[in-house]
């Protein structure tokens, strides 16, 4: 598989993944892979003949991976990681990562206020923190075409003209499809709403994403929410570590550190009009530690990276990316 980059611009108000709550539907502040994948493959089936072309369908969606489109300027961060309470003071670091040697500082040491596990694991631009997201008011209409009375609710969603990037993990059918550029609709009242224009560029390997070890240990921080079940096939928090240790090639002693939030997924397949299955499942954010028998190799790491983990993983979730940099945030020690 090819290793590519999306770089994506809204180009009109878009919002996904919503859930609703009295009269605010509120939606994500980026856009999922598994979103991504679906209005692909929806443009994919208005070029071309389904039943005809059937196995360049499999080859272009069943077997290429799609990574969440993050906003420019973002941080994904792991839920393991502690934020004030309250916000943080000017001049403060406003992350912290856990005490490796023991549970994780109740209070910020330079300000002694109160630290929390980080509540929303994707974080706006630190230059503007409140450019992402907007609010467009809705109605429902009569049969008549006017306003249905009581029926106004409001919708969040992405502002037109956010810049997003993403990786995805593609064969060769697959990339030759997408070409340089091209134009998708995503999100709730895609006729007025939810046009965004992708560029897709050869991620160069140097340039590409990876998995760092240190010493033994590799932090596993998802990028979209991960399908897990135990050995009886009951829904599971943690990875499968036989599955871990398959991919890497190296034996998977322990999942721990393990910070996730549970959520339901589901979804719509466009082939056949039907909804899919809800699972439950961890959010995006939620990471682990997993610590093999020996240090693992870049190239079992770089496996896992395109692998993934978890269930239904062509459909985007299970992804997996790259721990923050050290020294982006100050350890709270």
């Amino acid at each position: 598989m090819t290793a590519v980059r999306i770089v994506a611009t809204t180009k009109q108000f878009v919002s996904v993944g919503a859930k609703g709550a009295l009269a605010v539907t509120e939606g994500l502040p980026y856009i999922p892979g598994s979103t991504l994948r679906g209005a692909l493959a929806a443009r994919w089936l208005r070029e071309h003949d389904q039943e005809r072309r059937r196995a360049e369908f499999i080859d272009v969606f069943e077997r290429s991976r799609f990574g969440p489109l993050l906003p420019a300027g973002g941080q994904l961060v792991p839920r393991s990681y502690r934020e004030h309470k309250y916000g943080a003071p000017d001049g403060c670091v406003p992350l912290h990562r856990p005490d490796p040697w023991g549970e994780p500082n109740s209070r910020c040491p330079l300000c002694g206020q109160q630290l929390v596990p980080v509540k929303q694991a994707l974080k706006p631009p630190a230059h503007d923190p409140t450019s992402l997201m907007t609010s467009r008011p809705r109605v429902e209409l009569t049969d008549q075409e006017t306003s249905k009375e009581g029926q106004l609710f409001e919708r969040t969603g992405l502002r037109s003209g956010t810049p997003l990037s993403g990786h995805a993990f593609v064969t060769g059918p697959a990339r030759e499809w997408l070409g340089e550029q091209c134009t998708i609709r995503v999100g709730g009242a895609a006729s007025v709403s939810g046009e965004v224009q992708l560029k897709i560029v050869d991620e160069p390997p140097e340039a590409a994403p990876r998995l760092k070890a240190t010493g033994r240990d590799v932090t596993l921080l998802l990028g979209s929410p991960g399908i897990f079940v135990d050995s009886a096939g009951r829904p599971a928090s943690t990875p499968s570590r036989n599955e871990i240790a398959e991919i890497v090639q190296s034996p998977c002693e322990e999942i721990r550190d393990v910070a996730a939030r549970w959520l339901r997924v589901g979804g719509w397949h466009n082939a056949s009009g039907l909804p899919k299955p809800a699972e439950w499942a961890v959010d995006i954010g939620s990471s682990f530690t997993a610590r093999f028998a020996t240090e693992p190799s870049e190239q079992g790491l770089e496996r896992l990276l395109r692998h993934g983990i978890g269930l239904r993983r062509n459909e985007g979730f299970g992804w997996l990316s790259p721990a923050p940099r050290q020294g982006r945030e100050r350890q709270g020690s």
